[in-house]
C-alpha cells in the first residue's frame, strides 16, 4: 500500500459498519507489525494517519 510511510501508521474508518483502527508499524518498505483495535483507538500518533472510509468485508 503505497500510502504507508515509515514508522507508525494508524488506519482509522469503518468495516461492516463497526468503526476500526488498525496501527501498521512500517521499516525499510516493509510492514513489521500490525495491531486491530475493537473500536478506534484513542492512542496519540505522531505518525500518517490514513481514514479508510467505510468499507464491507
Amino acid at each position: 500500500m503505497s500510502l504507508l510511510k515509515a514508522g507508525d501508521n494508524t488506519l482509522i474508518g469503518k468495516i461492516n459498519g463497526v468503526e476500526k483502527s488498525f496501527k501498521a508499524f512500517v521499516k525499510e518498505g516493509m510492514i513489521l507489525s500490525v495491531n486491530m483495535y475493537p473500536g478506534v483507538s484513542k492512542r496519540v500518533t505522531k505518525g500518517t494517519i490514513i481514514n479508510f472510509g467505510n468499507i464491507k468485508w
